[in-house]
Formats: C-alpha cells, structure tokens, sequence
C-alpha cells in the first residue's frame, strides 16, 4: 500500500477540488509543529507517482485518473481508502473519510436495489445490499425498499422484520413483508407510490388500512379522475383533499389515492408537496420526477408467500454500517450518522406512533395559501 499521508492528500484533492494550503496542512497534520514542510515532502511524492499537482495562488488541487465520479471505487466488498490508517490526522479528515465511505456505499447499495427489482432471482442482490460495508444505517424508507422485494421465511427478512419493529418500538402486527413494506412506507411519511400490478397491492393494502384504523388512525380514500388534460387532474384532486380534510377528524393524515397511471402522474407530483401533513400511498402510478417512495411489487407475488418453518431460528444480522460509530475513537463518526445514531425516537403503538403523536400536529396545509389552514 502507498504511503497514507500523500494517499489521503491525493483522495482529498480529487475529489473536493482546489483546497489552500494551510487547510491540507492542518487536515492531514493537526499535531506538527512544521505542517507546512509535511505538505511539501507529500507532494513531492505525489508528483512521483506521476499525479499532476496544479498550483493557483496558495490553492492545490491534482489530476489523476480515478473512478471516484463515479462510485467505481465502492464496488460491491470494496470500500473508500479502505485499509489506510487514519492515525493522526484530524477528525474533521477521518469524519470525511468515514462519510464519503458511508456515501459511496449507500450509492452502490441503491444500484443493487435497482437491479434487484428488475429480476426475479433477486435473492443475492438483496443480501449484498443488505450486508454492504459502511453502508448507512437504514430508514424506514429503505426498509420498505427491501421488504417489498424479499421473500418471507428468510434470514434477510428476519433481519428487516427486526430492523422494522426497532423503529416500530413493540410487536410488529404482522409477519407479511409486503405489509410490513407498507407499514414502514407509512412510518417514513410522505409520498409511497405502489408500482405494478394494482389488483395484487390491494390484499396488503387493505391490511395496513385495516391496522391503522384500529389504531385510531383514519384513512380516506380518493380516486383522481381522468380529467381533460392540462391542470384538471390536479386542481380536482386538490379539491377533493381540501373538502376531506375540512370534514375529517385532527388526524385525518393517511389518504390512499387510486386512478389510472396517467392521471395520477399528471395530477400528483406538484399537488401532493403542498400537502406535507398528509400521509399518501398511491396505487396505480409512478411519479414522472422520481420524488417519494416507489415500492416494486415482488414478481413471485401471487397472493401466497413462502413463511418460516415454526421454531425455525433467525439470526439478527443488522447492516454492516450500524457497529460503525461504536469502533471509532472517542464515539466520532460522520455527522450524518452521528445524528441518526443520538435521534430519539417517541415510541410508537401497535401500528406505529402514539395517539398524540399525529394529533399533535392537528394544522393541514393548504397548497395554494402555505400560510393559512384548512382549520382541522
């Protein structure tokens, strides 16, 4: 392996571009007493390696080929600088590190998601994904990803059921991973758009309607017409949200909308961001701008799911990202992870939060006037 120093310099440099001097010098060296002259010994081997170091005013950045653009340097097993030691350098340069490590990872993990929902034998690319070093600790969104493309009974969804029923905090209702993908789309708020086949979602559908409504959640129901083109969908559609929402209970958030794809495409993307309090899940449309949660209906799905044999064991294999914070010095990690590890979280009810926890936000929005309410 090169020597750390010069490597992590030249890491740095093509990737956040023309840095000044004294910045490197305190980045790489924060306990030197000459950080200066260290710089220059670790260009002068850069240029050694044949790097084309480039000097304007007291700024540095470096030409090199190098696939780090494009996330090549993540591939599957592989990681960002892995084995270089990060001994001392600053912890603002091993929080970059660690970070771009967690960012290349979630990259490839999503490209293996995307294949994984375009094959049938998609069981591998689900268990790289899932076991992918430095890869970010999962949301509720990514769980959802998963759980509606794995099969019940096996390892990895225990793995995701678990996962799932530590955000849930308690039981989880239910053992079906396209309703558990539901649920955990429903947790993550927002938008969750139902891809495939609109007959075999409704099944769970109706279940997870069914959970929320005997946890005191209401659920409505709206069909977005075909319309005549132009703003039609989408004005009827807010229409239709503003009149259920003035007529419905405080926690009126969860609307399941049905429609044909073209409808719901036209109508929804810009409508739907003007109501951030509202929980949809949207069967029979995919979001031309790619904006929410896009959960793919497994191809195996034909009403009757393969479960685990009972008393059959399942072991808990968490992400290979999650032990990330605990292995490092002093607790540091990337901000981004740093945050998700200290967030607390409320607890929630048999189906997600508290009571209160929705009702406590009792105001909806309205799209066209952000700065009033509808009063509910």
């Amino acid at each position: 392996m090169q020597e750390p120093k010069p490597l992590l310099l030249l890491a740095y440099l093509l990737i956040e571009g023309a840095t000044p001097r004294d910045r490197l010098a305190r980045l790489l060296w924060p306990d030197s007493s000459d950080p200066r002259n260290n710089l220059r010994v670790s260009l002068c081997k850069l240029r050694g390696w044949g790097v084309t170091v480039i000097t304007d005013g007291d700024c540095l950045s470096a030409e090199h080929p190098s696939d780090h653009r494009t996330g090549g340097a993540c591939g599957a097993g592989a990681g960002f600088l892995r084995g270089v030691e990060l001994s001392g350098v600053s912890p603002e340069l091993e929080d970059w590190v660690l970070g771009r490590r967690e960012e290349l990872a979630a990259q490839t993990q999503e490209t293996l998601l995307r294949e994984a929902a375009l094959v049938t034998d998609r069981d591998e690319l689900l268990d790289r994904a899932w076991h992918l070093p430095d890869a970010p600790l999962p949301s509720a969104g990514t769980l959802a990803r998963f759980l509606s493309l794995c099969r019940a009974g096996t390892a990895l969804h225990g793995s995701l059921s678990e996962e799932l029923a530590d955000l849930w905090d308690g039981t989880l209702p239910t053992r079906e991973p396209l309703v558990q993908a539901l649920l955990a789309g429903w947790l993550e708020g927002g938008v969750t758009w139902l891809a495939g086949d609109a007959a075999q979602w409704r099944p769970s559908l109706d279940c997870v309607r069914a959970l929320l409504e005997a946890d005191g959640q209401r659920v409505l129901s709206l069909h977005v017409p075909p319309g005549v083109g132009g703003q039609g969908p989408a004005q009827e559609l807010e229409d239709q949200l503003t009149r259920a929402c003035r007529s419905a209970a405080p926690r009126t958030l969860t609307v399941i909308l049905t429609g044909a794809a073209h409808a719901l495409t036209a109508a929804l993307p810009n409508t739907l961001a003007g109501w951030p309090d509202v929980r949809f899940l949207v069967l029979g449309g995919v979001p031309a701008a790619g904006e929410g949660l896009i959960l793919t209906l497994p191809d195996y799905c034909d009403g009757v799911m393969p479960g685990r044999a009972a008393g059959a064991e399942r072991t808990r294999t968490r992400p290979a990202g999650t032990p990330l914070r605990a292995l490092l010095p002093g607790g540091r990690g990337p901000a981004g992870l740093q945050r998700r590890c200290g967030q607390h979280r409320p607890p929630h009810g048999a189906t997600g939060p508290p009571r209160g926890f929705l009702s406590a936000r009792p105001t909806v929005r309205s799209p066209t006037r952000p700065d009033s309410t509808l009063g509910v």
